[in-house]
Protein backbone atom coordinates (compact mmCIF):
# COMPACT_ATOMS: atom_id res chain seq x y z
CA UNK A 1 0.00 0.00 0.00
CA UNK A 2 1.77 3.26 -1.07
CA UNK A 3 -1.36 5.60 -0.39
CA UNK A 4 -3.62 5.59 2.47
CA UNK A 5 -6.72 8.02 3.77
CA UNK A 6 -7.56 8.38 7.18
CA UNK A 7 -11.19 9.59 7.28
CA UNK A 8 -13.84 10.15 9.52
CA UNK A 9 -11.46 12.73 11.65
CA UNK A 10 -14.36 14.92 13.45
CA UNK A 11 -11.49 17.59 15.33
CA UNK A 12 -7.98 17.40 16.49
CA UNK A 13 -9.27 19.59 19.21
CA UNK A 14 -10.78 16.33 21.08
CA UNK A 15 -7.35 15.01 22.30
CA UNK A 16 -9.14 11.50 21.95
CA UNK A 17 -9.61 11.72 18.14
CA UNK A 18 -5.97 13.45 17.94
CA UNK A 19 -4.83 10.36 20.25
CA UNK A 20 -6.25 7.79 17.85
CA UNK A 21 -4.85 9.73 14.60
CA UNK A 22 -1.68 10.06 16.13
CA UNK A 23 -1.29 6.68 17.60
CA UNK A 24 -2.50 5.07 14.19
CA UNK A 25 -0.09 7.36 12.04
CA UNK A 26 3.05 6.32 14.36
CA UNK A 27 2.23 2.91 12.89
CA UNK A 28 1.96 3.60 9.18
CA UNK A 29 5.02 2.47 7.41
CA UNK A 30 7.49 5.73 6.76
CA UNK A 31 7.30 4.72 2.48
CA UNK A 32 3.55 5.41 2.84
CA UNK A 33 1.51 8.83 2.03
CA UNK A 34 -1.17 9.86 4.14
CA UNK A 35 -4.04 11.71 3.15
CA UNK A 36 -6.67 12.58 6.12
CA UNK A 37 -10.05 14.09 5.97
CA UNK A 38 -11.32 16.45 8.97
CA UNK A 39 -14.93 17.77 9.56
CA UNK A 40 -12.55 20.46 11.44
CA UNK A 41 -10.56 21.30 8.85
CA UNK A 42 -9.56 25.09 9.30
CA UNK A 43 -7.82 23.96 12.46
CA UNK A 44 -6.62 20.80 11.96
CA UNK A 45 -4.31 21.32 8.80
CA UNK A 46 -2.26 23.52 11.74
CA UNK A 47 -2.23 20.78 14.27
CA UNK A 48 -2.18 17.40 11.76
CA UNK A 49 1.35 15.27 12.47
CA UNK A 50 4.01 16.22 9.79
CA UNK A 51 3.65 12.52 8.38
CA UNK A 52 0.51 13.63 6.54
CA UNK A 53 1.08 14.98 3.17
CA UNK A 54 -2.77 16.13 3.10
CA UNK A 55 -5.64 17.45 4.72
CA UNK A 56 -8.98 17.13 3.13
CA UNK A 57 -12.11 19.18 3.81
CA UNK A 58 -15.14 16.67 5.02
CA UNK A 59 -17.44 19.86 3.98
CA UNK A 60 -16.14 21.64 0.57
CA UNK A 61 -16.90 25.04 2.30
CA UNK A 62 -18.73 26.64 4.88
CA UNK A 63 -22.64 26.64 3.64
CA UNK A 64 -22.25 30.80 4.38
CA UNK A 65 -19.92 30.51 1.44
CA UNK A 66 -22.08 28.29 -0.91
CA UNK A 67 -23.39 30.06 -4.29
CA UNK A 68 -27.37 30.45 -3.94
CA UNK A 69 -28.20 27.33 -6.34
CA UNK A 70 -25.83 25.04 -4.00
CA UNK A 71 -27.16 26.42 -0.64
CA UNK A 72 -30.60 25.17 -2.09
CA UNK A 73 -29.53 22.15 -2.73
CA UNK A 74 -28.42 21.68 0.97
CA UNK A 75 -31.68 23.04 2.24
CA UNK A 76 -33.38 20.21 -0.63
CA UNK A 77 -31.12 17.94 1.01
CA UNK A 78 -31.86 18.97 4.50
CA UNK A 79 -34.95 19.22 4.63
CA UNK A 80 -36.67 16.48 2.44
CA UNK A 81 -34.86 13.31 1.91
CA UNK A 82 -30.91 12.21 1.58
CA UNK A 83 -30.05 12.53 -1.97
CA UNK A 84 -26.31 10.82 -3.11
CA UNK A 85 -25.84 13.50 -5.87
CA UNK A 86 -26.58 16.67 -3.85
CA UNK A 87 -24.28 14.94 -1.07
CA UNK A 88 -21.53 14.24 -3.33
CA UNK A 89 -21.94 17.75 -5.04
CA UNK A 90 -22.13 19.51 -1.56
CA UNK A 91 -19.88 17.62 1.02
CA UNK A 92 -17.95 15.01 0.09
CA UNK A 93 -16.37 15.35 -3.42
CA UNK A 94 -12.95 16.07 -2.08
CA UNK A 95 -12.92 12.63 -0.07
CA UNK A 96 -14.02 11.07 -2.97
CA UNK A 97 -11.34 12.38 -5.33
CA UNK A 98 -9.10 11.33 -2.87
CA UNK A 99 -10.59 7.95 -2.29
CA UNK A 100 -10.14 7.46 -6.25
CA UNK A 101 -6.11 8.12 -5.46
CA UNK A 102 -5.91 5.89 -2.27
CA UNK A 103 -4.81 2.19 -1.93
CA UNK A 104 -6.52 1.94 1.80
CA UNK A 105 -9.34 4.26 3.25
CA UNK A 106 -9.24 3.88 7.61
CA UNK A 107 -12.08 4.97 9.11
CA UNK A 108 -11.30 5.92 12.33
CA UNK A 109 -14.06 4.95 13.67
CA UNK A 110 -14.40 5.64 17.69
CA UNK A 111 -17.24 5.93 18.22
CA UNK A 112 -18.56 7.77 14.61
CA UNK A 113 -21.79 5.52 14.23
CA UNK A 114 -22.96 5.98 17.54
CA UNK A 115 -24.62 9.56 17.20
CA UNK A 116 -27.19 9.21 14.65
CA UNK A 117 -26.05 10.70 12.07
CA UNK A 118 -24.31 8.04 9.57
CA UNK A 119 -25.18 8.87 6.15
CA UNK A 120 -21.80 10.77 5.44
CA UNK A 121 -20.55 7.25 6.59
CA UNK A 122 -22.85 5.46 4.36
CA UNK A 123 -22.26 7.50 0.60
CA UNK A 124 -17.88 7.11 1.46
CA UNK A 125 -18.43 3.29 2.03
CA UNK A 126 -20.44 3.19 -0.55
CA UNK A 127 -17.93 5.00 -3.13
CA UNK A 128 -14.99 3.30 -1.39
CA UNK A 129 -16.73 -0.16 -2.26
CA UNK A 130 -17.71 1.24 -5.80
CA UNK A 131 -14.33 2.18 -6.67
CA UNK A 132 -12.72 -0.84 -5.17
CA UNK A 133 -10.84 0.36 -2.58
CA UNK A 134 -10.38 -1.56 0.53
CA UNK A 135 -12.01 -0.07 3.34
CA UNK A 136 -11.02 -0.78 7.20
CA UNK A 137 -13.52 0.41 10.53
CA UNK A 138 -10.65 1.69 13.03
CA UNK A 139 -10.75 1.44 16.93
CA UNK A 140 -14.41 1.45 16.63
CA UNK A 141 -17.56 0.86 18.85
CA UNK A 142 -21.11 0.31 18.31
CA UNK A 143 -24.03 -1.07 19.95
CA UNK A 144 -25.01 -3.89 22.52
CA UNK A 145 -27.26 -5.07 19.87
CA UNK A 146 -27.74 -4.23 15.92
CA UNK A 147 -31.28 -4.04 13.88
CA UNK A 148 -30.46 -1.39 11.94
CA UNK A 149 -30.71 -3.33 8.30
CA UNK A 150 -29.28 -0.40 6.45
CA UNK A 151 -26.20 -0.08 9.02
CA UNK A 152 -25.61 -3.82 8.51
CA UNK A 153 -25.54 -3.80 5.14
CA UNK A 154 -22.61 -0.45 5.43
CA UNK A 155 -20.79 -2.65 7.48
CA UNK A 156 -20.71 -5.57 5.52
CA UNK A 157 -19.42 -3.42 2.93
CA UNK A 158 -15.70 -2.78 4.64
CA UNK A 159 -13.19 -4.72 4.24
CA UNK A 160 -11.93 -5.40 7.82
CA UNK A 161 -14.03 -4.37 11.26
CA UNK A 162 -11.14 -3.74 14.14
CA UNK A 163 -13.49 -3.43 17.22
CA UNK A 164 -11.80 -2.28 20.50
CA UNK A 165 -14.08 -3.84 22.66
CA UNK A 166 -16.37 -7.46 22.84
CA UNK A 167 -20.06 -5.81 23.49
CA UNK A 168 -19.71 -4.25 20.04
CA UNK A 169 -17.50 -7.43 18.37
CA UNK A 170 -20.49 -9.99 19.73
CA UNK A 171 -23.33 -7.73 18.75
CA UNK A 172 -21.39 -7.71 15.18
CA UNK A 173 -20.61 -11.19 14.35
CA UNK A 174 -24.31 -12.35 14.19
CA UNK A 175 -23.91 -11.16 11.12
CA UNK A 176 -20.43 -10.83 9.23
CA UNK A 177 -18.08 -13.51 8.89
CA UNK A 178 -15.24 -13.30 11.46
CA UNK A 179 -12.58 -13.64 8.76
CA UNK A 180 -13.35 -9.77 8.66
CA UNK A 181 -13.19 -8.97 12.28
CA UNK A 182 -10.56 -7.91 14.82
CA UNK A 183 -11.01 -7.61 19.12
CA UNK A 184 -7.72 -5.66 19.50
CA UNK A 185 -7.06 -2.94 22.00
CA UNK A 186 -8.21 1.10 20.84
CA UNK A 187 -4.62 1.77 19.34
CA UNK A 188 -4.50 4.79 21.64
CA UNK A 189 -3.03 2.53 24.35
CA UNK A 190 0.43 2.72 22.36
CA UNK A 191 0.20 6.63 22.42
CA UNK A 192 3.41 8.22 24.03
CA UNK A 193 3.82 10.86 26.77
CA UNK A 194 5.65 14.02 26.19
CA UNK A 195 6.71 14.88 28.91
CA UNK A 196 5.83 18.77 30.10
CA UNK A 197 6.75 21.04 33.08
CA UNK A 198 3.75 20.77 35.77
CA UNK A 199 2.56 23.42 37.55
CA UNK A 200 3.61 24.27 40.59
CA UNK A 201 -0.04 24.13 41.89
CA UNK A 202 0.95 19.71 41.84
CA UNK A 203 3.92 20.44 44.49
CA UNK A 204 3.16 18.17 47.38
CA UNK A 205 -0.25 17.20 46.58
CA UNK A 206 -2.24 14.03 46.30
CA UNK A 207 -4.29 14.59 43.01
CA UNK A 208 -7.75 13.26 42.08
CA UNK A 209 -8.05 14.82 38.20
CA UNK A 210 -11.77 15.38 36.85
CA UNK A 211 -12.96 15.60 33.28
CA UNK A 212 -16.15 16.38 32.23
CA UNK A 213 -18.17 17.01 29.59
CA UNK A 214 -21.27 18.48 28.22
CA UNK A 215 -22.34 15.20 27.32
CA UNK A 216 -22.53 13.72 30.49
CA UNK A 217 -23.14 17.21 32.56
CA UNK A 218 -26.64 17.80 30.95
CA UNK A 219 -28.74 19.05 33.71
CA UNK A 220 -29.09 21.26 36.86
CA UNK A 221 -29.09 17.78 38.68
CA UNK A 222 -25.99 16.26 36.88
CA UNK A 223 -24.27 19.77 37.61
CA UNK A 224 -25.30 20.16 41.35
CA UNK A 225 -24.58 16.19 42.10
CA UNK A 226 -20.72 17.41 41.16
CA UNK A 227 -20.80 19.68 43.05
CA UNK A 228 -21.85 17.65 46.12
CA UNK A 229 -19.30 15.60 45.26
CA UNK A 230 -16.33 18.07 45.23
CA UNK A 231 -17.43 19.12 48.32
CA UNK A 232 -17.66 15.54 49.64
CA UNK A 233 -13.76 15.25 48.70
CA UNK A 234 -12.53 18.77 49.75
CA UNK A 235 -14.23 17.92 53.03
CA UNK A 236 -13.58 14.80 53.55
CA UNK A 237 -10.19 13.36 52.27
CA UNK A 238 -6.95 14.79 51.18
CA UNK A 239 -7.30 15.00 47.72
CA UNK A 240 -6.60 18.64 45.79
CA UNK A 241 -9.03 18.48 42.47
CA UNK A 242 -7.23 19.23 38.79
CA UNK A 243 -10.06 19.66 36.94
CA UNK A 244 -8.49 18.55 33.12
CA UNK A 245 -10.46 19.55 29.55
CA UNK A 246 -10.24 16.38 26.95
CA UNK A 247 -11.79 17.91 24.28
CA UNK A 248 -11.62 21.91 23.43
CA UNK A 249 -13.49 21.95 20.19
CA UNK A 250 -16.26 24.52 20.92
CA UNK A 251 -19.39 23.62 20.37
CA UNK A 252 -18.67 20.59 22.79
CA UNK A 253 -16.04 21.62 25.13
CA UNK A 254 -15.40 20.70 28.34
CA UNK A 255 -14.56 24.21 29.42
CA UNK A 256 -18.41 24.69 29.24
CA UNK A 257 -18.42 22.32 32.60
CA UNK A 258 -15.25 22.86 33.49
CA UNK A 259 -15.07 26.93 33.18
CA UNK A 260 -18.00 27.15 35.38
CA UNK A 261 -17.20 24.58 38.44
CA UNK A 262 -14.04 26.90 38.68
CA UNK A 263 -15.87 29.86 39.00
CA UNK A 264 -17.96 28.05 41.58
CA UNK A 265 -14.80 27.37 43.80
CA UNK A 266 -12.52 30.25 42.31
CA UNK A 267 -11.50 30.85 46.15
CA UNK A 268 -10.69 27.19 46.88
CA UNK A 269 -7.02 26.79 46.16
CA UNK A 270 -7.35 22.84 46.67
CA UNK A 271 -9.35 23.28 43.04
CA UNK A 272 -7.08 23.89 39.98
CA UNK A 273 -8.17 24.02 35.94
CA UNK A 274 -5.62 22.96 33.78
CA UNK A 275 -4.49 24.70 30.45
CA UNK A 276 -6.40 24.07 27.48
CA UNK A 277 -3.28 24.09 24.92
CA UNK A 278 -1.70 20.60 25.42
CA UNK A 279 -1.98 18.39 22.94
CA UNK A 280 -3.10 14.62 23.59
CA UNK A 281 0.64 13.27 24.49
CA UNK A 282 0.80 16.35 26.80
CA UNK A 283 -2.17 15.30 28.55
CA UNK A 284 -1.50 11.67 28.93
CA UNK A 285 1.49 12.89 31.00
CA UNK A 286 -0.53 15.20 32.96
CA UNK A 287 -3.43 12.51 33.41
CA UNK A 288 -0.12 10.52 34.76
CA UNK A 289 0.41 12.26 37.33
CA UNK A 290 -2.88 12.13 39.23
CA UNK A 291 -3.19 9.66 41.96
CA UNK A 292 -6.81 8.78 40.77
CA UNK A 293 -9.03 10.06 37.86
CA UNK A 294 -12.65 10.57 37.31
CA UNK A 295 -13.27 10.85 33.56
CA UNK A 296 -16.32 11.17 30.79
CA UNK A 297 -14.10 11.01 28.14
CA UNK A 298 -13.28 7.73 26.50
CA UNK A 299 -9.90 8.70 25.75
CA UNK A 300 -8.78 10.13 28.65
CA UNK A 301 -9.44 6.85 30.60
CA UNK A 302 -6.99 5.44 28.07
CA UNK A 303 -4.31 7.42 28.57
CA UNK A 304 -5.12 6.70 32.64
CA UNK A 305 -5.42 2.87 32.21
CA UNK A 306 -1.57 3.01 29.76
CA UNK A 307 0.22 5.12 32.44
CA UNK A 308 -1.48 2.71 35.64
CA UNK A 309 -3.78 5.65 36.93
CA UNK A 310 -6.75 3.98 39.21
CA UNK A 311 -10.23 5.47 37.16
CA UNK A 312 -13.85 5.66 37.29
CA UNK A 313 -15.37 6.47 33.88
CA UNK A 314 -18.70 8.49 33.73
CA UNK A 315 -20.15 6.49 31.15
CA UNK A 316 -22.56 7.76 28.63
CA UNK A 317 -21.93 4.67 25.71
CA UNK A 318 -20.84 1.19 25.51
CA UNK A 319 -17.10 2.16 24.80
CA UNK A 320 -17.17 2.61 28.51
CA UNK A 321 -18.19 -0.52 29.90
CA UNK A 322 -16.91 -2.43 26.73
CA UNK A 323 -12.96 -1.20 27.60
CA UNK A 324 -13.52 -1.53 31.09
CA UNK A 325 -14.66 -5.12 30.85
CA UNK A 326 -11.77 -5.77 28.89
CA UNK A 327 -9.38 -4.92 31.42
CA UNK A 328 -10.71 -5.96 34.56
CA UNK A 329 -13.28 -8.54 34.21
CA UNK A 330 -16.46 -6.68 34.36
CA UNK A 331 -17.20 -3.20 34.46
CA UNK A 332 -19.36 -2.78 37.33
CA UNK A 333 -17.20 -0.94 39.61
CA UNK A 334 -15.18 0.92 37.17
CA UNK A 335 -17.93 2.42 35.21
CA UNK A 336 -21.23 4.78 36.61
CA UNK A 337 -23.89 4.90 34.13
CA UNK A 338 -25.00 8.53 33.38
CA UNK A 339 -28.30 7.39 34.14
CA UNK A 340 -27.02 6.59 37.32
CA UNK A 341 -25.27 9.58 38.30
CA UNK A 342 -25.97 11.07 41.54
CA UNK A 343 -23.54 12.58 44.32
CA UNK A 344 -24.22 9.51 46.27
CA UNK A 345 -23.31 6.92 43.73
CA UNK A 346 -20.62 9.07 42.52
CA UNK A 347 -18.91 8.92 46.41
CA UNK A 348 -19.85 4.79 46.40
CA UNK A 349 -17.81 4.76 43.21
CA UNK A 350 -14.96 7.08 44.22
CA UNK A 351 -14.41 4.50 47.31
CA UNK A 352 -14.61 1.83 45.76
CA UNK A 353 -11.47 2.96 43.58
CA UNK A 354 -9.97 4.73 46.44
CA UNK A 355 -9.88 1.65 48.64
CA UNK A 356 -8.76 -0.42 46.05
CA UNK A 357 -6.13 1.74 44.00
CA UNK A 358 -3.23 -0.69 44.84
CA UNK A 359 -5.17 -3.79 43.38
CA UNK A 360 -6.21 -1.76 40.24
CA UNK A 361 -3.00 0.33 39.84
CA UNK A 362 -0.96 -3.48 39.56
CA UNK A 363 -3.90 -5.01 37.48
CA UNK A 364 -3.33 -2.06 35.00
CA UNK A 365 0.82 -2.85 34.97
CA UNK A 366 -0.16 -6.37 34.10
CA UNK A 367 -2.75 -5.54 31.60
CA UNK A 368 -0.37 -2.94 29.79
CA UNK A 369 2.15 -5.53 29.35
CA UNK A 370 0.52 -7.42 26.43
CA UNK A 371 -1.98 -4.20 25.50
CA UNK A 372 0.62 -1.46 24.84
CA UNK A 373 2.25 -3.94 22.46
CA UNK A 374 -0.29 -4.76 21.20
CA UNK A 375 -2.09 -1.85 20.18
CA UNK A 376 1.12 -0.70 18.66
CA UNK A 377 0.75 -3.38 16.36
CA UNK A 378 -2.19 -3.12 14.56
CA UNK A 379 -1.42 -1.65 11.43
CA UNK A 380 0.68 -4.94 11.10
CA UNK A 381 -2.07 -6.75 12.32
CA UNK A 382 -4.68 -5.22 9.88
CA UNK A 383 -2.48 -5.69 6.84
CA UNK A 384 -2.29 -9.75 7.55
CA UNK A 385 -5.11 -9.97 8.01
CA UNK A 386 -6.04 -8.05 4.48
CA UNK A 387 -3.74 -10.03 3.39
CA UNK A 388 -4.98 -13.54 4.31
CA UNK A 389 -8.89 -12.16 3.28
CA UNK A 390 -7.50 -11.52 -0.49
CA UNK A 391 -5.48 -15.10 -0.27
CA UNK A 392 -8.72 -16.64 1.18
CA UNK A 393 -11.60 -14.99 -0.16
CA UNK A 394 -12.11 -15.04 -3.72
CA UNK A 395 -14.48 -12.16 -3.95
CA UNK A 396 -16.10 -9.59 -1.66
CA UNK A 397 -18.53 -12.06 0.16
CA UNK A 398 -21.28 -9.54 0.48
CA UNK A 399 -21.67 -9.96 -3.56
CA UNK A 400 -20.55 -14.18 -3.85
CA UNK A 401 -24.09 -16.20 -4.87
CA UNK A 402 -21.89 -19.57 -4.41
CA UNK A 403 -21.76 -19.67 -8.59
CA UNK A 404 -19.36 -22.35 -8.46
CA UNK A 405 -17.05 -21.22 -11.26
CA UNK A 406 -14.27 -20.83 -8.92
CA UNK A 407 -14.99 -24.10 -7.40
CA UNK A 408 -15.34 -25.90 -10.92
CA UNK A 409 -11.96 -24.36 -12.60
CA UNK A 410 -9.12 -25.01 -9.71
CA UNK A 411 -6.78 -27.05 -11.34
CA UNK A 412 -6.00 -28.99 -7.99
CA UNK A 413 -9.27 -29.18 -6.67
CA UNK A 414 -8.37 -26.58 -3.91
CA UNK A 415 -11.46 -25.22 -3.38
CA UNK A 416 -14.98 -26.24 -1.99
CA UNK A 417 -18.55 -24.78 -0.81
CA UNK A 418 -18.63 -24.66 2.81
CA UNK A 419 -21.63 -22.97 4.86
CA UNK A 420 -21.18 -20.47 7.11
CA UNK A 421 -22.90 -19.82 10.57
CA UNK A 422 -26.20 -19.07 8.70
CA UNK A 423 -25.68 -22.47 6.30
CA UNK A 424 -25.34 -20.19 3.46
CA UNK A 425 -22.24 -21.39 1.01
CA UNK A 426 -19.38 -20.14 0.21
CA UNK A 427 -16.21 -21.19 -1.78
CA UNK A 428 -13.22 -22.23 1.11
CA UNK A 429 -9.54 -22.60 -0.27
CA UNK A 430 -7.32 -25.48 0.43
CA UNK A 431 -3.97 -23.05 0.99
CA UNK A 432 -2.15 -26.64 0.85
CA UNK A 433 -3.21 -26.92 -2.60
CA UNK A 434 -3.75 -24.29 -3.89
CA UNK A 435 -0.71 -23.05 -6.79
CA UNK A 436 -1.59 -19.38 -6.54
CA UNK A 437 -2.71 -19.53 -10.18
CA UNK A 438 -5.31 -17.18 -10.14
CA UNK A 439 -8.27 -18.94 -12.39
CA UNK A 440 -10.29 -18.77 -9.77
CA UNK A 441 -10.30 -14.69 -9.67
CA UNK A 442 -10.06 -14.68 -13.71
CA UNK A 443 -13.79 -16.59 -13.81
CA UNK A 444 -15.41 -15.12 -11.12
CA UNK A 445 -18.06 -13.13 -12.42
CA UNK A 446 -18.14 -10.43 -9.88
CA UNK A 447 -14.93 -9.81 -9.85
CA UNK A 448 -14.94 -9.55 -13.54
CA UNK A 449 -18.31 -7.76 -13.77
CA UNK A 450 -19.95 -10.08 -15.94
CA UNK A 451 -23.80 -9.70 -16.61
CA UNK A 452 -26.50 -11.13 -18.99
CA UNK A 453 -27.48 -9.31 -22.07
CA UNK A 454 -30.64 -7.71 -21.39
CA UNK A 455 -31.80 -7.68 -25.72
CA UNK A 456 -35.05 -9.54 -25.12
CA UNK A 457 -36.59 -10.64 -28.68
CA UNK A 458 -39.43 -11.92 -27.87
CA UNK A 459 -41.70 -13.00 -24.19
CA UNK A 460 -44.44 -15.08 -23.92
CA UNK A 461 -46.58 -16.47 -21.02
CA UNK A 462 -47.88 -19.92 -21.25
CA UNK A 463 -48.72 -23.18 -18.81
CA UNK A 464 -49.02 -26.98 -19.83
CA UNK A 465 -51.94 -28.05 -21.07
CA UNK A 466 -50.93 -31.59 -19.06
CA UNK A 467 -52.71 -30.92 -16.31
CA UNK A 468 -50.47 -34.04 -14.20
CA UNK A 469 -46.97 -31.92 -15.21
CA UNK A 470 -48.74 -28.62 -13.96
CA UNK A 471 -49.28 -30.67 -10.57
CA UNK A 472 -45.98 -31.82 -10.48
CA UNK A 473 -44.26 -28.10 -10.86
CA UNK A 474 -44.78 -25.10 -9.40
CA UNK A 475 -44.70 -22.57 -12.41
CA UNK A 476 -46.94 -23.94 -15.24
CA UNK A 477 -45.02 -26.83 -15.84
CA UNK A 478 -43.17 -25.73 -19.50
CA UNK A 479 -39.57 -26.19 -17.53
CA UNK A 480 -41.17 -29.83 -17.80
CA UNK A 481 -42.25 -29.54 -21.91
CA UNK A 482 -38.79 -28.07 -22.69
CA UNK A 483 -36.70 -30.74 -20.50
CA UNK A 484 -38.64 -33.57 -22.50
CA UNK A 485 -37.70 -32.32 -25.61
CA UNK A 486 -33.71 -32.71 -24.59
CA UNK A 487 -34.39 -35.99 -23.25
CA UNK A 488 -36.40 -37.45 -26.29
CA UNK A 489 -33.60 -35.61 -28.44
CA UNK A 490 -30.90 -37.26 -27.08
CA UNK A 491 -29.77 -34.15 -24.81
CA UNK A 492 -28.87 -33.81 -21.26
CA UNK A 493 -30.61 -31.75 -19.08
CA UNK A 494 -29.25 -30.29 -15.43
CA UNK A 495 -31.50 -28.98 -12.37
CA UNK A 496 -32.12 -28.94 -8.79
CA UNK A 497 -32.73 -31.63 -6.70
CA UNK A 498 -33.26 -32.02 -3.24
CA UNK A 499 -31.63 -34.62 -1.40
CA UNK A 500 -32.17 -34.64 2.82
CA UNK A 501 -33.81 -31.37 2.36
CA UNK A 502 -30.78 -30.37 0.46
CA UNK A 503 -30.78 -28.80 -2.75
CA UNK A 504 -28.20 -29.75 -5.40
CA UNK A 505 -27.50 -29.60 -9.01
CA UNK A 506 -27.90 -33.23 -11.00
CA UNK A 507 -27.26 -34.55 -14.08
CA UNK A 508 -30.69 -35.54 -16.26
CA UNK A 509 -30.66 -38.01 -19.50
CA UNK A 510 -34.04 -39.93 -19.13
CA UNK A 511 -37.45 -38.97 -18.48
CA UNK A 512 -37.47 -41.41 -15.61
CA UNK A 513 -34.85 -38.95 -13.47
CA UNK A 514 -36.50 -35.90 -14.74
CA UNK A 515 -39.24 -36.21 -11.89
CA UNK A 516 -36.10 -35.18 -9.81
CA UNK A 517 -35.97 -31.68 -10.94
CA UNK A 518 -39.55 -30.90 -11.42
CA UNK A 519 -41.03 -28.00 -8.76
CA UNK A 520 -39.28 -25.04 -7.30
CA UNK A 521 -36.74 -25.36 -4.59
CA UNK A 522 -36.64 -22.24 -2.51
CA UNK A 523 -33.49 -22.37 -0.99
CA UNK A 524 -29.20 -22.28 -2.16
CA UNK A 525 -28.35 -25.19 -3.97
CA UNK A 526 -24.87 -26.41 -4.10
CA UNK A 527 -23.37 -26.76 -7.90
CA UNK A 528 -20.87 -29.31 -6.87
CA UNK A 529 -18.73 -30.21 -9.82
CA UNK A 530 -21.67 -30.15 -12.32
CA UNK A 531 -19.81 -27.37 -14.62
CA UNK A 532 -17.31 -30.06 -15.59
CA UNK A 533 -19.95 -32.52 -16.23
CA UNK A 534 -21.78 -29.72 -18.51
CA UNK A 535 -18.32 -28.58 -20.22
CA UNK A 536 -17.86 -32.18 -21.23
CA UNK A 537 -21.64 -32.93 -22.34
CA UNK A 538 -21.06 -29.88 -24.56
CA UNK A 539 -18.01 -30.53 -26.49
CA UNK A 540 -19.19 -34.23 -27.18
CA UNK A 541 -21.88 -32.79 -29.47
CA UNK A 542 -25.06 -33.12 -26.86
CA UNK A 543 -27.62 -30.46 -26.25
CA UNK A 544 -27.85 -29.11 -22.87
CA UNK A 545 -30.07 -27.60 -21.26
CA UNK A 546 -29.34 -25.83 -17.77
CA UNK A 547 -32.12 -24.68 -15.31
CA UNK A 548 -30.50 -22.20 -12.24
CA UNK A 549 -30.81 -19.26 -10.78
CA UNK A 550 -29.07 -16.00 -12.60
CA UNK A 551 -25.98 -16.31 -11.00
CA UNK A 552 -25.53 -19.89 -11.27
CA UNK A 553 -25.95 -19.73 -15.31
CA UNK A 554 -23.72 -16.60 -15.34
CA UNK A 555 -20.71 -18.59 -13.10
CA UNK A 556 -21.49 -21.32 -15.67
CA UNK A 557 -21.08 -19.36 -18.84
CA UNK A 558 -18.18 -17.59 -17.11
CA UNK A 559 -16.11 -20.92 -16.36
CA UNK A 560 -17.23 -22.06 -19.85
CA UNK A 561 -13.89 -21.54 -22.17
CA UNK A 562 -16.14 -20.52 -24.82
CA UNK A 563 -19.81 -19.99 -26.13
CA UNK A 564 -21.58 -23.22 -26.95
CA UNK A 565 -24.55 -23.11 -29.60
CA UNK A 566 -25.57 -26.67 -28.40
CA UNK A 567 -26.13 -25.00 -24.69
CA UNK A 568 -29.46 -23.62 -23.74
CA UNK A 569 -30.27 -22.12 -20.46
CA UNK A 570 -32.93 -21.46 -18.39
CA UNK A 571 -33.04 -19.24 -15.58
CA UNK A 572 -35.77 -18.91 -12.70
CA UNK A 573 -36.71 -15.20 -11.65
CA UNK A 574 -34.86 -14.99 -8.45
CA UNK A 575 -35.39 -12.65 -5.49
CA UNK A 576 -32.46 -14.15 -3.37
CA UNK A 577 -32.70 -17.46 -1.47
CA UNK A 578 -32.42 -18.72 1.75
CA UNK A 579 -30.02 -21.43 3.08
CA UNK A 580 -31.21 -24.62 4.18
CA UNK A 581 -30.39 -24.30 7.58
CA UNK A 582 -33.46 -21.24 7.74
CA UNK A 583 -35.48 -23.56 5.63
CA UNK A 584 -34.93 -26.73 8.32
CA UNK A 585 -35.49 -24.83 11.50
CA UNK A 586 -39.00 -23.10 9.55
CA UNK A 587 -39.68 -26.78 8.46
CA UNK A 588 -39.77 -28.19 11.89
CA UNK A 589 -41.66 -24.98 13.22
CA UNK A 590 -44.46 -25.80 10.52
CA UNK A 591 -44.48 -29.43 11.26
CA UNK A 592 -44.90 -28.54 14.96
CA UNK A 593 -47.71 -26.55 14.07
CA UNK A 594 -49.20 -28.94 12.35
CA UNK A 595 -48.66 -31.67 14.10
CA UNK A 596 -51.11 -29.06 16.89
CA UNK A 597 -53.53 -28.47 14.27
CA UNK A 598 -54.07 -32.10 14.48
CA UNK A 599 -54.44 -32.94 17.94
CA UNK A 600 -56.83 -29.59 18.72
Amino acid sequence: MKKVLIYGVGSLSNRGCEALVNSTIAQIDKNVSISLASFDYENDKEKVSPRVTKVINHYLNKESDFDDETRKKIECFKSIKFDYNNYESVYQRDVVKEIENSDLCIHIGGDNYCYGSNEWMYFINDKAHELGKKTVLWGASLFDEITDLQLIEDLKKYDLLMLREKISYNAVKRFIDEDKLLLVPDPAFSLKTTKVKMDSWYRGRKVLGLNLSPLTIKTDDNYNSIIKFIDYILNKTDYSISLIPHVTFESVSDMIILNRLKNDYLDNERVFLERTDYNCNQVKYVISQCDMLIVARTHASIAAYSTFVPTLVIGYSIKSRGIAEELFGNYKNYVLPIEELSSENLISYFEYIDSNKNYIKNKLIEQMKNIGSEAASLYSKMKERLEYLDKNHICDRTKCSACGACVNICPKGAIKLEKNSEGFLYPVIDQDKCINCGACKKKCPVLNNKSFDDKFVKCYDAKSKNSDIRMKSSSGGIFSHLALEFIHNDGIVYGVTMDNMKAKHVRVSSEKELIKILGSKYIQSNVGFVYKEVLGDLDNGKKVLFSGTPCQIMGLKSFLKKGYSNLYCVSVICHGVMSDLFWRKKSKVLKNIMILMLLI
